[in-house]
């Protein structure tokens, strides 16, 4: 999980064993493009289950270097992200079968792309796709469109977010010191909670700190000694 990530819930259900898939999580269906056969996964919050043969073969298509326009391998997967982690392992989890290389096989079945809300369409995965796309209002949660609808024709609330996600623009990080008047309601509700977490650390800590900071102030960074 990204440090910009913020758990509010347990999240026991997404390691039951009946799930038989290597990897959960979200699909960024904002950073999709028409031509990619998979929509990248969000690297910032997974589940996965640790393999040494998956992660030594993720690095070894990463180090092959083949990724243009057609995606990794030319598998029509992972150029949305170029080389970066969202691309390669929406590629690797839904589409790879076997070997390696010049040898490396997959699968060319793609999905029923969906919006991954519980009030919308859902992505149905091809079979043998290792990835399961989990709902993007409770899990790895980032302000989109279609949340913000949803929020509006009262399908969800801050209250059904388990994992929220402090990315790019669509809910400012805390500690950036954003004018967060026009925030909506989750971001708004988010954003208290982060600095609720900071003054529970302050408390549990005794140490001197003032409150959030003013927008466009500067943040002042906790003096927090890790032993």
């Amino acid at each position: 999980m990204d440090a910009d990530t913020m758990v509010l819930g347990h999240v026991d259900e997404l390691f039951d064993s009946q799930h038989d898939v290597s990897l959960i999580g979200v699909y960024d269906h904002e950073m999709d493009i028409h031509s990619s056969l998979f929509p990248p996964v969000n690297s910032g919050f997974m589940v996965f289950t640790p393999d040494m043969a998956d992660f030594n073969n993720l690095v070894e298509i990463y180090r092959s270097g083949q990724i243009g326009g057609d995606g990794w391998c030319h598998s029509g997967t992972g150029w949305t992200y170029g080389t970066g982690s969202q691309g390669i392992i929406s590629f690797y989890y839904n589409q790879v079968r076997r070997g390696l290389g010049a040898t490396i096989a997959y699968s060319r079945a793609g999905p029923q792309k969906g919006a991954d809300y519980r009030w919308s369409n859902w992505t149905l995965q091809p079979a043998g796709s290792r990835f399961l796309p989990v709902d993007r209002s409770v899990y790895n949660v980032v302000l989109t469109p279609g949340l913000h609808e949803g929020e509006a024709q009262g399908h969800t609330d801050a209250s059904a977010v388990k994992v929220f996600h402090f990315a790019g623009d669509s809910c400012p990080k805390p500690w950036a010191c954003h004018d967060m008047t026009s925030a909506g309601p989750i971001c708004a509700a988010m954003t208290d909670r982060w600095w609720a977490f900071r003054g529970e650390v302050v408390a549990k800590f005794g140490m001197a700190t003032g409150p959030r900071c003013k927008p466009w102030g500067r943040y002042k960074a906790l003096n927090l000694k890790l032993h």
